[in-house]
C-alpha cells in the first residue's frame, strides 16, 4: 500500500474511513473490508456531487434534491435504492470512465454477497485478498484522490477566463505584451489554475493544454 497515501485523499471523512478499510485489510477481514470500502465510496461520490454542484462544475440540483428528499426519514430499506441512484447518476452523466463504472458495479455485487451471503447460497463467502486489493487500488486512484470530475474541463475554466481575465478580448482592443503585462497576465492565469488545480486530474490538465493549444493555433 505504499502507493496509496491516505493524505492524498481529498475528503477528510473519506480519508478516515479509508484508514478503517486498510485496517480491516491488514487484519485479513476481507468481508468487512469490502463493506467499509463500498460505504465510503458511495458517501464520497455523494459529497463530490454536492461539491461539483456548489462550485458550478456541473448542474446537479435536480439529482441532489431527489436524493435529499429520499434521505428524509429513517427507513433503512431506502438506502440501497439511494446507493443505486448515485451510481446511475455517475454512469448517466459519464463523470467516470467505463472501467471504473464496471468495477463499481462489481463492487456492489461483491458487497451484497458479503452482507447477505445466505441469499446467494454461500454462507461462508469471503472475497479473495487480490480482489479486495484491486477494488481498493482502483477506487483510490479513480475516485478518492480526485477532487471533482469534469467531462469538459476547459468549459469550466474557459468561462472564468472570459469573465475575469480577458473581458475585453473580443472587443477589438489591442494588447501590448510588454514585460509588465506578461507578468500581470501570468499571475492572473496562475491564480485561476490554483483555484481549480486541487480538483483537476492529470487528464483534465492535459485536455486543457491541448484545447488551449488548438485555440492558439
Amino acid at each position: 500500500f505504499y502507493k496509496m497515501d491516505v493524505n492524498r485523499i481529498k475528503n477528510e471523512q473519506s480519508r478516515i474511513n479509508f484508514e478503517h478499510t486498510l485496517q480491516a485489510y491488514y487484519a485479513k477481514n476481507y468481508k468487512a473490508c469490502v463493506l467499509l470500502l463500498y460505504d465510503l465510496t458511495i458517501n464520497d461520490l455523494y459529497r463530490k456531487m454536492i461539491l461539483m454542484n456548489d462550485s458550478g462544475y456541473a448542474n446537479l440540483n435536480t439529482e441532489i434534491d431527489k436524493l435529499s428528499k429520499a434521505l428524509d426519514g429513517n427507513n433503512a430499506n431506502k438506502y440501497s435504492e439511494i446507493e443505486t441512484r448515485i451510481l446511475k447518476i455517475y454512469e448517466g452523466r459519464q463523470f467516470l470512465g467505463d472501467s471504473t463504472i464496471s468495477l463499481l458495479k462489481y463492487l456492489k455485487e461483491t458487497r451484497d454477497m458479503c452482507a447477505h451471503p445466505f441469499i446467494f447460497g454461500e454462507i461462508d463467502y469471503a472475497p479473495e485478498s487480490e480482489l479486495v486489493f484491486a477494488f481498493m487500488s482502483k477506487i483510490y486512484n479513480d475516485i478518492l484522490i480526485v477532487g471533482a470530475f469534469f467531462k469538459k474541463p476547459y468549459e469550466i475554466i474557459g468561462k472564468e477566463i472570459d469573465r475575469r481575465i480577458y473581458p475585453n478580448l473580443n472587443s477589438g482592443a489591442l494588447f501590448v505584451f510588454d514585460e509588465k503585462t506578461v507578468k500581470s497576465e501570468t499571475m492572473k492565469a496562475e491564480k485561476l489554475l490554483d483555484k481549480y488545480f486541487k480538483d483537476f486530474t492529470d487528464d483534465n490538465l492535459k485536455e486543457i493544454f491541448n484545447t488551449s493549444l488548438d485555440l492558439i493555433i
